[in-house]
């Protein structure tokens, strides 16, 4: 499947799942694990390699303490993957309205994209996301990815996307 066919499908299910999930309301601490899919702008900042990228997470609903793991992988169409595992913490400023910062290490391939200097790669992430009843929630994010000086080279380089995140439950 190439990078243009691989975020086609994504749109796709973010379409779908968008106005699949049931509209029951919760305790945000009941919705279990939760499966994200993103869209967006690769090198969105730079814009020395920019292009669509797209992303599949688990975040895991049992962790230590507030840290949750969670884990998933990017693609883009230029042929580059990031695969990665790490923390993050969900924070509910109001009943809706949730604020994920994240920190994962993984392996970057670079295919036909931009070279960030090294296979190991650490990103950090913000997102802003609205829970809507039933636990769905449509975020808005930005992360950064770079090999911390790890590189001869170090260009890193950042990803602006749009989520749509959802309770496993609501998916089967």
């Amino acid at each position: 499947m190439s990078g243009i066919q691989l975020l086609r499908s994504v749109g796709f299910a973010l379409i779908v799942a968008l106005f699949a999930g049931p509209a029951n309301a919760g305790d945000p601490s009941e919705d279990g694990p939760l499966y994200s899919l993103s869209i967006g702008f690769f090198d969105a900042l730079q814009r020395e390699d920019e292009g669509l990228a797209a992303r599949m997470e688990y975040h895991h609903d049992k962790g230590l303490s507030i840290l949750k793991p969670f884990g998933g992988f990017m693609v883009n169409d230029a042929e580059a993957a990031h695969v990665y595992a790490g923390v993050l913490i969900d924070w509910f400023p109001s009943d809706n309205f949730v604020i994920t910062p994240s920190f994962a290490p993984g392996i970057y391939m670079k295919g036909n994209s931009k070279d960030l200097g090294y296979l190991l790669q650490f990103r950090s992430q913000i997102e802003f996301s609205w829970r809507f009843d039933g636990g769905t929630r449509l975020g808005l994010s930005l992360n950064h990815i770079s090999n911390a000086g790890l590189g001869t080279q170090n260009p890193g380089s950042e990803t602006v996307a749009l989520s749509l995140i959802m309770p496993v439950k609501n998916w089967w």
